[in-house]
């Protein structure tokens, strides 16, 4: 059992490659964290336009989980000031904060997948108490497995649960397992379900994947000249909900993009291989960008659905009964669905009343349309 401990250092020892390459960490954690703060501050997303779907507050979330990645990482400033890692009360700080960012983004990130699935694909609606609940049991559960770690599963022989790892600090050496089970385990896990979430729904909107009484679900692929067939059957609700999903499909692109170059190395490292520090610098930069990403993407979600109540269906909108095959129709279901508030506005806002007072005059005379009273805005034409 002695020969599988690693010893638990007080104090690191950076060289010039460590300063510099810390210091660029840092200095993506600081940029991602500025990059929030100017969305929180100044862009300021606005609530209308995730209405009705629960993802403001999921995608509040991620951004508030970018900021616990966000706090640990902007540490390495004081590692790169002291010329080292000091183990204190610092360095547990700062892996709990990693470990709490990095878990919390991958469950929201999961979350938020799981969210759009139901949306697009399933159309369940969800009462507000179940997206209450939700919210409550997901930062619950993230904070439950940060506490339990540091407090019920280190162990004095073990050295402490959050020291120490390479040139930072965060889980120890010590505690393999948990650094998997309880931090990358649910990484991996939140990258492959939302990817199958999020390619189920963009090939059912698609009307590639369709359901029949006969075979169930089955994904069915046209020929390229044919691909008009899929279109059969769908309304303009159909088609902004497949520029929605094909749009959201990239998140767990970037997503794996960002943390598989640093898991890999870093299980590597676990392993007891040696890895060049310049590798573990690029892809830690690449990693604490996430949160400038995230902001990026935000903004990018939110100029796609200027409002969701003119793009999304309504949650509430009940699907009806065909009374054909879905087979006959091309795969797609049609929607029972609500007339468009913002479709009315704009209609309200275009209509005008015009009066026009004509002159008296006898019957049969001719008057000259400059001679007309009306309230029609002067200089428009009509």
């Amino acid at each position: 059992m002695a020969s599988t401990l690693h010893p638990f250092p007080s104090k690191t020892i950076y060289d010039q490659a460590h300063d510099f390459g810390v210091f660029f960490i840092g200095l993506a954690g600081l940029s991602s964290s500025i990059a929030i703060v100017y969305l929180f501050i100044f862009h300021r997303l606005k609530l209308k336009t995730f209405n009705d779907t629960h993802l403001f507050a999921y995608f509040l979330s991620l951004l508030v989980a970018n900021i616990f990645q966000c706090v640990g990482t902007v540490i390495n400033f004081e590692w790169v000031a002291q010329g080292g890692v000091i183990l204190g009360l610092t360095c547990t700080f700062q892996g709990a904060f990693k470990q709490a960012g990095n878990l919390a983004v991958s469950v929201w990130s999961l979350i938020i997948a799981m969210h759009v699935f139901n949306v697009l694909f399933l159309r369940i609606s969800v009462p507000k108490v179940i997206h209450i609940g939700a919210l409550c049991f997901a930062w619950s559960f993230i904070f439950f497995i940060v506490l339990v770690g540091r407090f019920a599963m280190q162990r004095p022989e073990l050295g402490p649960y959050y020291g120490i790892s390479g040139a930072w600090c965060w889980i120890s050496p010590n505690y393999p397992k948990e650094r998997m089970f309880l931090e990358y385990f649910f990484a991996f896990i939140s990258i492959g379900i939302s990817f199958f979430l999020y390619i189920a729904a963009l090939l059912r909107i698609r009307g590639n994947l369709v359901r029949d009484s006969t075979y169930g679900w089955r994904v069915r692929f046209l020929p390229k000249g044919e691909d008009w067939r899929l279109a059969i059957g769908q309304d303009i609700v159909d088609k902004n909900m497949l520029r929605v999903v094909r749009r959201m499909i990239w998140y767990p692109v970037v997503y794996s993009v960002i943390l598989v170059p640093i898991s890999i190395l870093r299980i590597y490292e676990f392993n007891g291989n040696s890895v060049p520090f310049v590798l573990t610098a690029i892809a830690g930069v690449l990693f604490n960008f996430m949160g400038l990403i995230n902001v990026i993407f935000l903004i990018y979600a939110e100029r796609c659905l200027p409002k969701t109540r003119s793009i999304l269906p309504q949650l509430s909108a009940k699907r009806e009964r065909s009374r054909y095959s879905i087979s006959k129709s091309g795969g797609v279901i049609p929607f029972t669905i609500r007339r468009s508030e913002v479709h009315d506005e704009y209609m309200n806002g275009r209509a005008q009343r015009i009066v026009v007072h004509l002159p008296t005059v006898p019957p049969n005379t001719f008057v000259a349309p400059d001679s007309w009273k009306t309230s029609a805005p002067k200089g428009k034409l009509y």
